[in-house]
């Protein structure tokens, strides 16, 4: 199951989107982009996202953006990738081994995250 809430994020929605994504079935996986226009409070708001996914019991955290890394890393059991493409590519492989899976994605405007979304749907992967 792939969940498309790429459009926006602040603090109060990603953690209400951990909350949704802890409640669904199988393996679950969130999916992060930077969450934009947090001045100083930046790190400090993504390491709070990081530690509801932690919190929440999700399964696998993956990150793109320079800011997103807090919550891969503040998750415990997050991956950071660079770019985009690199990972869909891990996406695609943890589809490939779970029976179940959801698959959350999430990220400011600003971050794109659209972009993993349309990849997994033309692909036929999700």
């Amino acid at each position: 199951m792939l969940l498309d809430d790429s459009y926006n994020a602040n603090v109060g929605s990603m953690t209400a989107a951990v909350q949704v994504l802890a409640e669904m079935p199988g393996y679950r996986v969130l999916v992060v982009g930077d969450m934009a226009e947090l001045g100083a409070e930046s790190e400090a708001c993504h390491v709070q996202v990081g530690e509801a996914a932690k919190a929440a019991g999700i399964d696998r955290v993956l990150s793109v953006g320079k800011q997103s890394h807090a919550i891969s890393t503040a998750s415990g059991v997050g991956e950071h990738f660079s770019d985009k493409t690199a990972l869909i590519a891990r996406l695609k492989s943890l589809i490939a081994e779970q029976q179940v899976i959801t698959i959350l994605v999430k990220g400011s405007r600003s971050a794109a995250m659209e972009e993993v979304v349309r990849a997994l749907q033309e692909n036929g992967t999700c």
